[in-house]
């Protein structure tokens, strides 16, 4: 549905919001000119922004109006808000034009919570607009407060439905000075900017009409990567005589993130005591760099449970209490493991950054926000280790598949910093390789022994799936059911194991009595791992955004066969090879007639992270295409 991210704080409320009258042109259509399959329209999305002059209480002020067009669109009556300690938002309001005329109110009753963390006091809040139908209007405003200019409001002119009209307004204090960044994928000329200075310091409004939704097309890149948003960052503070630097470069970002005296990652860190003892001690208990800091980052991986809050900043908790208390934060987590590092006499450094599926990082922008992580990067034997202890999937030196290849800014002593990408993935790390032993009896009923082997980012997201074995059982019957119809999956048994990182399962399996014919038989070759569809069907010019996976891969399924006396195989499968810069796919077969055995081999992969030209885009269908069509290949057994 239409998701919102705001935030939400029970509090006074203040003024009710002054709904403008909604143009009768608006009420009418029935379609988006250009786009007659838009399951809803954004009439008008107006916001301002009030950045305080004393750095308190700034605020956000946001208008929407909507009109749902068919039945798909009724999801976008739906909004979900988030909230905690530092943004606050009041005077969330709402309502619905019915076809007949009718006006529905957002009550009270109809705005749920549900606790997202008890860190500080984060909440997601959801609502449903009333009476939502095709041909409704919806309205909704919201005001969301912050105490801090570096806090730094986007805003998104796109979203997943076309817009009419959006439009924004800074307003800025006089002893402050902004910046905009603006991104600007629309390639549509500039978003246009209007001025107007005054004594109190001035306004600057973005407005942009007739605007085109961010296309949702199959393995694209991130929403952040591809919609239009404009910013503004805090220059510089000009309300002394010396002005100072605020946003103006990464260098005073790191000034104000070390804090001054005990505040921020200074104030963190001077209350460690206790968990630099517990640091020595760990260390003591083995011998090696590497092994020292293994036990280190075990320890605060497995020990520390990880608040779910997104953000760079050490809250008002000092090492120690995060030590006691044994949960903490991303930054929290990261910052703990590198003082215990430290005292361990491992080198090692606080580095900020964002997962793929995010949006890329943009190193020319100096905003913090747009990380999400903390990591640790430790030097350990003139190596550089990459340190995630907020996933306890994650070995010692393992990262989530998402960070892997993505740019990190790393904070080094005396308040430097790099940046250094974090090693990307190659197609071999990352597998999953299929074993299926099938027998034939002379019943004509088939039987099959199972395994699949996971590595690399294939496995990392398959470690601990489920809390318990017998539950991990169950999913990876559920999962594997599918791949082999007619087929019952029993005694599948599940390894895994996080350094590596790899994942196992075995299993049997029976034809299905009803499934067994007595004079003829197939099976499909590229099953647990074939591809049923291309999601590629838009041709290079349909195609609006580039492609990125998460990882390259490969997949590779090894099929036998036996079969008794009286048997034989029908046809030999049409086999298919195709090898490009986007990947390839390769088959074989080997068949003994005299000894009734056969092996097929056949092998999966896509070599780029991201295909981001026309004729790569055309090569990667080109893969899919034929893959898919060797993949719709099956071996017929007959009796004779």
């Amino acid at each position: 549905g239409f998701v919102l991210v705001c935030s939400l704080a029970a509090s006074a409320p203040v003024a009710a919001f002054d709904w403008p009258e909604i143009p009768a042109a608006e009420k009418a259509p029935k379609q988006v000119p250009g786009q007659p399959n838009a399951p809803a329209v954004i009439l008008a999305r107006e916001g301002f922004v009030h950045l305080s002059e004393d750095r308190q209480s700034s605020y956000i002020e946001v208008y929407s109006r909507i009109k749902i067009l068919n039945e798909e669109g009724v999801e976008f009556g739906s909004v979900e808000l988030e909230s905690s300690d530092y943004l606050r938002t009041k005077n969330i309001a709402g309502r619905t034009h019915l076809p007949d005329g009718r006006i529905a109110v957002l009550g009270d009753d109809a705005i749920f919570e549900r606790e997202f963390s008890d860190y500080y006091n984060s909440v997601i809040v959801s609502s449903a607009l009333p009476e939502v139908v095709p041909g409704a209007i919806i309205e909704y405003s919201y005001r969301t407060y912050f105490d801090s200019i570096f806090f730094p409001r986007e805003w998104y002119f796109q979203s997943a439905i076309p817009t009419l009209s959006s439009r924004v307004t800074f307003e800025m204090p006089k002893t402050v000075s902004f910046y905009p960044i603006e991104f600007n994928r629309l390639n549509q000329g500039k978003i246009p900017r209007f001025v107007d200075e005054n004594v109190d310091g001035g306004r600057v409004s973005y407005a942009l009409e007739n605007i085109r939704p961010v296309a949702d097309e199959p393995y694209s890149f991130p929403f952040d990567d591809l919609v239009t948003k404009v910013l503004l960052l805090p220059g510089a503070d000009h309300s002394t005589s010396i002005p100072s630097p605020l946003f103006d470069s990464w260098e005073s970002i790191l000034h104000h993130y070390y804090g001054v005296g005990n505040h921020d990652y200074n104030g963190f860190k001077s209350s460690a005591g206790s968990a630099k003892k517990q640091a020595k001690t760990l260390a003591k208990s083995t011998k090696g760099a590497r092994q020292q800091a293994t036990a280190v980052y075990d320890w605060v991986r497995d020990e520390i449970d990880l608040e779910p809050y997104v953000g760079l900043f050490v809250g008002e908790p000092r090492a120690d209490e995060i030590f006691k208390k044994r949960k903490g934060s991303h930054g929290e987590k990261a910052t703990l493991l590198k003082i215990m590092l430290d005292a361990a006499g491992i080198k090692s450094r606080v580095a900020w950054a964002k997962p793929r599926n995010e949006g890329r990082t943009a190193p020319n922008v100096p905003n913090p926000m747009q990380f999400y992580e903390v990591i640790v990067v430790a030097e350990i034997g003139g190596e550089q280790v990459f340190l995630d202890p907020s996933d306890r999937r994650n070995a010692f030196g393992i990262v989530s598949p998402t960070l892997r290849g993505t740019q990190c800014f790393v904070i080094g002593p005396k308040k430097k910093y790099e940046w250094v990408t974090i090693p990307e993935l190659a197609p071999e790390d990352s597998g999953r390789v299929a074993t299926i032993d099938y027998t034939l009896d002379s019943e004509g009923a088939l039987r099959a022994t199972g395994r699949l082997e996971l590595t690399g980012g294939r496995a990392w997201h398959r470690l601990q799936w489920k809390d318990t074995a017998d539950e991990t059982a169950v999913a990876w019957t559920a999962d594997l059911e599918p791949a082999f119809p007619g087929f019952d999956i029993d005694e599948v048994e599940v390894t895994e194991v996080a350094a590596g990182p790899s994942v196992t399962v075995t299993w049997s399996m029976d034809q299905r009595e009803e499934e067994i014919l007595g004079d003829e038989s197939s099976l499909a070759l590229a099953s647990p791992l074939g591809l049923g569809s291309n999601p590629f069907t838009l041709t290079p010019k349909q195609r609006t955004t580039p492609v990125q996976f998460q990882y390259p891969r490969f997949d590779r399924v090894v099929t036998s066969i036996s079969w008794p006396e009286g048997w034989s195989v029908a046809g030999i499968p049409d086999l298919k090879v195709y090898d490009s810069s986007a990947g390839h796919l390769k088959t074989s077969s080997e068949i003994d007639h005299e000894n009734r055995t056969a092996v097929f081999e056949r092998e999966f992969a896509i070599a780029q992270m991201e295909v981001m030209s026309s004729r790569e885009y055309t090569r990667l269908r080109a893969l899919y295409a034929t893959t898919v069509s060797s993949d719709s290949n099956g071996l017929l057994l007959i009796s004779e």
